[in-house]
């Protein structure tokens, strides 16, 4: 079993050494190593696509909320690429990351220093442009 997920583990591990390794219980081993390896995948685009963004246009501070800022994994991953391209990473601790309050009061902030203020009549809306 053990063996098993390690080939795995070799075979499913992003570019992001630094990920930790879990073993899964009370999963069939096909099962968990799909899981796992899946796993893995959404981390390392996650994790690609944000270093790639931060390099491409040279931001020095990086903001991460909501529910993807509760996993662990992609908490360090995350804060580890920061350090190494000297960027400045800011996210809530763990319990204030069930939902996208924070996200929403950072995208409130941005608006808020460009003067962008909705009238009361606005309705709710799931998707607004924040340039």
């Amino acid at each position: 079993l053990i063996l098993a997920l390690w080939s795995a583990y070799a075979i499913c591990t992003p570019k992001n050494p630094k990920l930790k390794f879990h073993i899964c219980q009370n999963e069939s081993v096909g099962f968990c190593i799909k899981s796992y390896c899946l796993f893995l995948s959404i981390v390392s685009l996650v994790y690609n696509n944000a270093k790639k963004a931060l390099l491409k246009y040279n931001l020095k501070t990086f903001i991460i909320s909501g529910g993807v800022a509760a996993n662990t994994h992609i908490r360090e991953s995350l804060k580890e690429m920061c350090e190494s391209i000297g960027v400045t990473m800011y996210m809530p601790e763990k319990k204030y990351c069930t939902d996208n309050a924070a996200m929403i009061g950072a995208a409130a902030y941005v608006l808020y220093k460009n003067n962008k203020f909705a009238p009361l009549s606005t309705n709710a809306q799931s998707h607004i442009n924040l340039q």
